[in-house]
């Protein structure tokens, strides 16, 4: 319970420190865009499953400079390998075919030659169609509903005139079962099914739709205008320690003091 307030307040904590930095009068990109690309899961031990890769598409809109609003749909397949599984129960999930939707809030840090990074907030809902055997091996299914939430930082590309980008990401994303049916034990009240903890990658072609269209300012800024205040910057880690730690998987804090010296330093 405290990992998922942990979360959920730092999400809300990003998003209001975003909110109150966004620039106004700047310019604004109205187009609405699509979003189709691929993602890596890296699953923790709780799922008993290999690594699995799938499929995204979406569609999202830039709201300012800053932000974007993007909702998401991703597919993807978790393949049973019983070497992965953390202590060989057998009425575990083995497999299972993956739908989730999200909606996720981008704020993007600007510019920097080509290249823009930003920061990711997203939350959502997932359906696991799930398929195990019992103690005498005979096959059960399941349907497994979960509530999802994730944090990441990636960068973004535009390679065309037009506005077409490459963007790539790494995000952690929890995952807490809501509600299962079917032929497992507790599907009632899915109290026998683990919470994830998973690394995800996407990699996503950003193509816009339309014409451009935006609101432009001429806004110079000369190194006189330059924003030189020394800053804090409180941030919350996950760490996934290796075997040889013998430590498990939990969450700090951090604590950054910085000062801008030019426009990309």
């Amino acid at each position: 319970m405290l990992k998922k307030h942990s979360l959920l307040s730092a999400l809300a904590l990003m998003a209001a420190f975003g909110a109150a930095n966004a620039q106004d009068g700047e310019p604004v990109e109205k187009r609405f865009y699509f979003v189709g690309g691929g993602n890596f899961t890296e699953g923790d031990k709780e799922r008993g499953a290999e690594f699995t890769s799938g499929f995204n598409v979406g569609i999202g809109k830039r709201l300012t400079r800053r932000f974007a609003l993007e909702l998401k749909a991703a597919f993807k397949n978790f393949d049973a390998d019983s070497t992965d599984r953390p202590d060989g129960d057998p009425n575990r999930p083995l497999n299972a075919d993956t739908k989730s939707l999200s909606l996720d809030l981008f704020y993007h840090l600007g510019g920097y030659s080509k290249w823009d990074p930003y920061v990711v907030l997203g939350a959502g809902y997932s359906d696991y169609e799930a398929r195990s055997v019992d103690n005498a091996g005979n096959p059960i299914t399941g349907d497994i509903d979960f509530f999802t939430a994730e944090i990441g930082v990636g960068v973004r590309n535009e390679f065309t005139e037009r506005g077409s980008a490459i963007r790539l990401d790494v995000r952690y994303r929890r995952e807490d079962a809501s509600s299962a049916s079917g032929d497992f034990d507790g599907a009632d009240d899915s109290g026998d099914f683990p919470d994830f903890d998973d690394l995800v990658i996407n990699f996503d072609f950003v193509v816009p739709l339309g014409a451009r269209q935006v609101d432009a300012v001429d806004r110079p800024n000369p190194d006189n205008l330059l924003d030189r205040r020394f800053y804090l910057v409180p941030s919350v880690q996950y760490s996934r320690p290796d075997g040889n730690r013998f430590g498990d998987d939990n969450f700090g804090y951090a604590l950054a003091f910085g000062r801008n010296y030019s426009d990309n330093a």
